[in-house]
């Protein structure tokens, strides 16, 4: 490739109060905290414009893989830059990457970071210390001539070397007579790039730990931790969405990188507190579950209440009629009711059996089923362990007031535990001192269940006094509850259109945004979530 005429550069300052000026806008454009690969392309350009470089090369460390590797390649005659997209300091990538080794020759910049020292050579075609076999091949491919390079180590606060920078041609007058201020300019950007370096690694150690709450969370209940990543998905779709409103109230509704990074946060540890819940309570599948599903205490209880029915009515036809009449010929209507009891109380258990007034009069008649106490001889029966005591009814109290339940699995105290993982998200998560930039998180984390009438928990805030990104996500997550199809507690999955009626429902008594749902539907996210996340046969509206 034919080199291109040479572009003029901007004069470098030589005076003092140039050159200090020059330090003050470089510390500046250094910590502005903008990404990676603007970050490495200024850097490269002041040094280069510092000394008229005509390109370089800026190397970054990777200390697990013990080599420099390229992160920008730049060269203005060639018209040539590249600039590595999506830079990870603890999975560093590079165009090109270079063994740091000690105690032979090696490339310049290997040697550079090695020495800790500067290096300048005048005239790489002369020089017998460095190995410059890539340079080269670079200017035969590219008919491009390298003739001089100046390396420079850049050094952090706590005197390791992070990288190195290699600036090819540079102007030999502007380099020699600018040594101590290009000593300076290194350390100053030494010491910027580390600090935008270990910035990036606190924001993946935060994110890894987010990544071990949830891992712990589906450890104790898969299908939370499941819940956990979609509400977290269907957030960030919403708010995708309702950023490309140009009308109504949320028409000019913007988040910027660092907002959806909270928010998204947020989301990811909104039910953080679940991980204190009791998994009883957690993932609790029917009305009568604690330890274990005590439904068949229910079913032994009526297998009792039938047998001694059968033995009362037994000793009567021996008293009667005699040792052929001993067994009933056929068991009475009374008698055989129990099956038909157990499938009731099985399906009310399971949900599957709506809990209405005619359902709470037959499990009223139940409840008040007494067992008969069975004797042999005229002399009581020995009570074994777990066996019906005298007088034991078919219900306990406890169980006909779980079975009661109309809405879901808990009852009210199970539910109030329940709640509580709300309040315990919002302490946790107020324990950690978050940065200025993920101060919302906890708000918008803990406002989930809160509804905009007031009524919800657990502070009972009103819609006002919650931010658009809490309300966003409080949607997001109703829906999530409603739809998943993996919830253990619902016996029926949800088909979207009764989804939909529901969340209308809960619109038209003032629990969610209606504004923002308006856009939910109107915008069809919930249609576009659903194709991801739904069986396709409960998917039976558009």
């Amino acid at each position: 490739m034919p080199a291109k005429k040479k572009q003029p550069q901007e004069p470098a300052a030589d005076s003092s109060r140039g050159q200090l000026e020059e330090l003050v806008r470089v510390g500046k454009a250094l910590s502005s905290g903008r990404p990676f690969p603007e970050l490495f392309t200024e850097v490269m350009t002041i040094l280069r414009r510092a000394v008229r470089a005509e390109g370089g090369t800026l190397y970054i460390y990777d200390n697990k893989a013990e080599s420099l590797k390229a992160v920008v390649l730049i060269n203005e005659p060639l018209d040539f830059k590249s600039v590595v997209a999506d830079f990870d300091p603890l999975v560093a990538k590079g165009f090109i990457e270079l063994p740091v080794s000690r105690g032979r020759a090696g490339a310049i910049a290997a040697q550079c970071f090695t020495e800790r020292q500067i290096i300048v050579v005048n005239d790489v075609e002369t020089e017998t210390r460095f190995d410059f076999s890539n340079v080269r091949k670079f200017d035969r491919e590219n008919n491009y001539n390298t003739r001089a390079m100046a390396v420079f180590p850049l050094v952090a606060q706590d005197d390791n070397v992070i990288g190195v920078l290699q600036l090819i041609n540079p102007d030999p007058n502007i380099l020699e007579s600018r040594m101590e201020f290009l000593s300076l300019l290194a350390a100053q950007i030494g010491i910027a790039l580390n600090n935008a370096l270990l910035v990036s690694e606190a924001q993946n150690l935060l994110a890894s730990l987010v990544r071990m709450v949830v891992v712990a969370i589906d450890e104790k209940s898969p299908h939370t931790a499941g819940h956990c990543q979609r509400v977290t998905e269907l957030t960030m779709m919403f708010a995708d969405v309702l950023e490309r409103e140009d009308q109504g109230p949320f028409a000019n509704f913007t988040m910027s990188d660092e907002e959806r990074r909270e928010l998204r946060l947020a989301a990811l540890l909104h039910d953080v507190g679940k991980i204190i819940t009791p998994a009883h309570i957690l993932d609790k599948p029917t009305k009568l579950f604690t330890i274990y599903d005590r439904v068949g205490l229910l079913r032994e209880r009526l297998r009792a209440w039938k047998l001694a029915r059968d033995y009362e009515a037994l000793k009567e036809r021996v008293r009667e009629a005699g040792m052929e009449s001993m067994i009933p010929e056929a068991e009475d209507e009374e008698s055989l009711r129990w099956r038909d009891d157990m499938d009731f109380l099985t399906g009310v258990n399971r949900n599957t059996v709506r809990m209405d007034e005619e359902a709470e009069r037959r499990l009223d008649e139940i409840a008040a089923r007494r067992i008969p106490l069975m004797s042999m001889n005229g002399e009581e029966s020995a009570e074994l362990p777990g066996a019906p005591a005298r007088g034991d009814t078919v219900l306990e109290a406890d169980e006909k007031s779980d079975l009661a339940i109309r809405r879901g699995t808990l009852n009210p105290k199970e539910r109030k535990v329940m709640e509580e993982h709300v309040a315990i998200s919002i302490r946790l998560l107020q324990s950690i001192p978050w940065p200025r930039n993920l101060r919302r998180l906890v708000e918008y984390a803990g406002s989930h269940h809160e509804n905009m009438n007031g009524t919800g928990y657990p502070n009972k805030l009103r819609g006002e006094q919650m931010s658009v990104p809490a309300r966003i996500l409080g949607i997001a997550d109703r829906f999530e509850g409603i739809s998943a199809p993996d919830r253990p507690y619902r016996a029926v999955k949800m088909t979207l259109s009764r989804v939909m009626q529901i969340m209308t429902s809960m619109r038209d008594e003032e629990h969610i945004d209606p504004d923002l749902f308006d856009v939910f539907v109107r915008r069809k996210v919930y249609m576009d979530y659903a194709r991801r996340h739904l069986p396709a046969e409960l998917i039976d509206c558009d």
